[in-house]
């Protein structure tokens, strides 16, 4: 075993991080969640990680985003993305699109045998689309719904879609889903919490806390699902 996972071992054993190692895991999405399920997924030594999202780093993304900093504003989050990755993990095969995920990118995510999606999408459209195509072709998905507008990460919890309550991404995500004979089994990172509201804001308020949570805590959920 490599010595860069010999603290791992005693935790989960060889043989789980070597399906880990032998496994291929998309990630849709990069921002405060979705950058941080990247970080942990590869520092667990996932074999291959498939990542997309066309959005760079804003001044606004300081506050979250793992690898936003005032050098790299500006820059393309795939790249940065795939960048990280190799740093931390070599042996990781990285495969970046500097892209929407949307009905003219489905195709590319979906040419790579997947074992496991994060969806970290903010478009309530897409993200319906990509759990329909998984569920069709077979594909195990975990979702990260509404993570702004929220205080305390300690009430992030992974349930079913059509179990929450109080967030209005996970509503419109049920309509949008229902619409497409899709009523259960859709796993979903979380957050109990009822959402911050001020009618003056035109923006969704953040932390550094709840988004790298739900990002961390869906990365764990892949890694258990498919060390099993």
């Amino acid at each position: 075993m490599n010595e860069q996972y010999e603290r791992l071992v005693p935790l989960y054993g060889e043989a789980a991080l070597d399906k880990l190692k032998r496994s291929t895991v998309a990630v849709i999405g990069l921002g405060g969640v979705g950058a941080h399920a990247v970080e942990a997924l590869a520092r667990m030594g996932v074999g291959r990680l498939v990542v997309m999202d066309r959005d760079v780093v804003a001044k606004s993304n300081l506050n979250r985003l793992l690898y936003g900093t005032h050098d790299t504003i500006g820059q393309k989050k795939s790249i940065l993305a795939r960048q990280r990755i190799e740093s931390i993990n070599p042996e990781c095969e990285v495969i970046d699109y500097d892209a929407v995920f949307d009905e003219n990118s489905v195709g590319d995510v979906f040419s790579h045998p997947l074992d496991y999606i994060f969806d970290a999408i903010d478009s309530v459209k897409n993200k319906a689309l990509l759990i329909r195509t998984a569920k069709e072709r077979g594909v195990p998905v975990i979702s990260s719904v509404g993570q702004g507008n929220r205080r305390y990460s300690e009430k992030i919890r992974i349930t079913d879609l059509f179990s929450t309550a109080y967030d209005p991404l996970a509503r419109k995500l049920r309509a949008e889903l229902r619409k497409n004979n899709i009523r259960d089994e859709v796993t979903v990172v979380y957050s109990e919490e009822r959402p911050f509201k001020d009618g003056t804001l035109e923006f969704v308020a953040s932390n550094p806390f709840g988004p790298a949570t739900a990002g961390l805590r869906a990365a764990e959920h892949i890694c258990l699902k498919l060390m099993e």
